[in-house]
């Protein structure tokens, strides 16, 4: 979930990396258990290895943004779950 929570933050909300460990944290610490997310459809249209042979740094970056909205997009019928977790986690500050 961390993962997912991440792509959310980052691709929707255009926010620093890191900006869900705080929430998640609290997640962690008031729920022992978490229901199982399921993705609607296959792993997407990219893998980690779309990351290979990235020609430069720049490259590199606009790659992993390719993957990480690839993998966001194929957990979308979870999206609203994330949200809701990472916003009331934030409102229990």
């Amino acid at each position: 979930m961390h993962a997912r929570g991440e792509h959310c933050a980052l691709l929707e909300h255009h926010a620093p990396n890191g900006m869900v460990s705080d929430p998640f944290r609290r997640v962690l610490q008031q729920h022992d258990d978490f229901p199982i997310l399921s993705r609607g459809q296959g792993p997407g249209p990219l893998t980690v290895l779309h990351m290979v042979g990235a020609s430069d740094l720049a490259d590199h970056d606009r790659r992993a943004h390719e993957w990480a909205t690839a993998v966001w997009e194929s957990w979308n019928c979870e999206h609203e779950r994330v949200r809701l977790t990472l916003r009331e986690a934030a409102e229990t500050r």
